[in-house]
């Protein structure tokens, strides 16, 4: 519901901020004081046309901006999320700059958004009966959402059972025609398939044998130079080259100094130890040496065979991974594939006994769940037709129309449509199509009093809903609108002083004229100033004690019709 109204610069309109409370609110005010003024704002700030006009003469731009409490909301807060916004303390503010060069800002928790998602967040927050607003009741996909709504807990437990059922079902039919593709495919996949398993399979891949034979490659390449090397080190280890000794030569006459020195002192025992131990292994180090460059073996047709069989192994590759492990990786999904394919039928036809079954199943709980909607749908025609009587339409003819969807649908078979006949004689038609102005807002106001607990808006708004009634038809229209208080915010601008009366939250909507401007403002009206302006809606300008004593017996009697009714709570 909207919390705070904020408008500046909009046609007479110079600053206004209103704080709209819970429940019935009404605005009343002479002719041409700006009452629909106020009406326009509220649906710019929901997403209606933003004309240049609207901005004040002398300004350069209009600004509205709306603060709504939309906590308990679900569906509000479920577009929000959609959209990427947050509501952590349960508000929503709606900002909309108009400006003189046709240019429109609007903005969402003061974020820029284009009009279109603004759009949707505003239609789900008011509703607006009167010229020039689409009402949400007015679409058709609305309905069914409303009926379903109506018929409680047993259509709600219908729905989710029937939304699984279906999950499944596009589940499974998405994996049948998966399987179900042309068969001259499949034929050329399998052959495909096959070929390419027997091509990895001939390759004989082992995931270690490159890097051997990478290996192995780059000794035979460079067998000279290894031979040169290691013969190198050999002499210079173990034979010496002439007249120089060889390393092991002179390690054997340090060991042998170091020994007499030990023979004289001991303590260089230790060294002389490690120094012997060393001799052995570089020993066997030149031993080891000696044996490589005897065992190099530089070999063409070896060298050959590698490379013919690293160019095997990088040609697989190319085709089917960039490494070894990634090609069989890959053949070991073929291989899934062809065993999918070669059993294809077998799937094929237990999916398609397994759709078949939730077929039937889905059939069998959308029959029960168009029985509960027929059921409800019944109720919801006897309920309106008696509020429209109420509302003295007594001749109107209000029908739930079936029909049914050709597709499976989470939503069952039905689809619906709300018809109406305002007059004798005349064909049942949308309500789209039935007449304008007040007798479409009457309508309205009965269907929005029999769905009241059901329609997520939380704020309705009625321009004049009343005009051209009298008697009981007006009160019953004022007691509508207090019993809908009950469960959303209404906000209603009217003449008439019953209506007034009613309400819990009483603006006054008054224009002044100065030597350069008109500039209309609004105050909220208590104790002795709403008995007076109820006195002036009773008898004009002349405002008798008769008529003050009339307009406080008037707002006296309706209080107590409020007391003494179920506000829909």
């Amino acid at each position: 519901m909207i919390i705070r109204l904020i408008i500046k610069n909009f046609a007479l309109i110079d600053n206004i901020e209103l704080e709209i409370s819970p429940g019935f609110n009404v605005l009343s005010g002479e002719t041409g004081a700006g009452k629909s003024i106020i009406i326009d704002a509220m649906g710019v700030i929901i997403g209606s046309a933003g004309l240049h006009e609207y901005i004040r003469t002398g300004a350069d731009k209009a600004l509205i901006e709306a603060l709504f409490d939309i906590s308990g909301y679900r569906a509000v807060a479920a577009k929000l999320e959609d959209m990427g916004f947050a509501s952590e303390d349960g508000t929503l503010l709606l900002t909309r700059e108009l400006q003189r060069n046709g240019k429109n800002i609007c903005r969402i928790n003061g974020r820029t958004v284009t009009l279109s998602m603004y759009k949707e967040i505003g239609e789900l927050l008011v509703d607006i009966y009167g010229q020039n607003y689409q009402q949400s009741l007015l679409r058709r996909e609305k309905h069914l959402l409303l009926l379903d709504s109506f018929g409680g807990e047993a259509i709600k437990q219908k729905l989710e059972e029937i939304s699984a059922v279906v999950e499944e079902y596009r589940r499974v039919r998405v994996a049948l025609e998966g399987l179900q593709t042309d068969e001259a495919d499949k034929a050329r996949r399998l052959d495909m398939y096959n070929y390419q398993m027997r091509e990895i399979d001939e390759a004989q891949l082992d995931p270690n044998e490159e890097e051997r034979l990478l290996e192995e490659r780059k000794v035979m390449a460079n067998a000279e130079k290894l031979a040169e090397l290691a013969v190198n080190a050999y002499n210079l280890l173990y034979l010496g080259d002439a007249p120089q000794l060889s390393a092991l030569d002179l390690l054997h006459k340090a060991l042998m100094s170091l020994r007499e020195l030990v023979g004289i002192d001991s303590s260089m025992a230790h060294v002389a130890k490690q120094l012997e131990e060393a001799l052995y292994q570089i020993e066997d180090c030149a031993s080891e040496i000696g044996d490589y460059k005897n065992n190099l073996n530089f070999d063409p047709v070896l060298l050959n065979e590698i490379e013919d069989r690293l160019e095997k192994i990088n040609k697989i590759k190319r085709k089917y991974g960039s490494t070894v492990a990634d090609v069989l990786r890959y053949r070991e999904e073929i291989a899934a594939a062809i065993e999918q394919i070669t059993y294809a039928d077998d799937e094929i036809q237990r999916l398609t006994e397994k759709l078949r079954e939730l077929k039937v199943k889905y059939d069998t709980a959308a029959e029960k769940l168009s029985a509960l909607r027929k059921a409800a749908a019944q109720k919801i025609e006897e309920e309106i037709c008696l509020e429209l009587a109420d509302l003295n339409m007594p001749y109107v003819k209000f029908k739930v129309q079936f029909c049914e969807r050709e597709e499976i649908s989470a939503k069952g078979k039905d689809d619906v449509e709300f018809l109406l006949s305002p007059n004798p004689g005349e064909p049942l038609k949308p309500l789209a199509k039935i007449a304008s102005g007040g007798e479409t807002s009457r309508i309205m106001l009965a269907m929005k009093t029999i769905l009241a607990k059901v329609d997520e808006v939380p704020t309705l708004i009625f321009d004049e809903i009343d005009a051209g009634l009298g008697g009981s038809a007006v009160q019953a229209v004022a007691r509508k609108l207090a019993f809908i208080g009950g469960n959303c915010q209404v906000i209603c601008v009217t003449h008439s002083p019953v209506t007034a009366s009613f309400a819990d939250t009483h603006f006054h909507i008054l224009k002044e004229a100065g030597e350069n401007k008109t500039v209309t403002k609004v105050f909220a009206l208590n104790g002795e100033a709403r008995i007076n302006e109820i006195a002036r809606m009773l008898g004009g300008a002349n405002i008798t004690p008769t008529t003050l004593k009339n307009a406080e017996e008037m707002l006296q009697h309706a209080q107590r019709i409020k007391g003494s009714t179920n506000r829909g709570k």
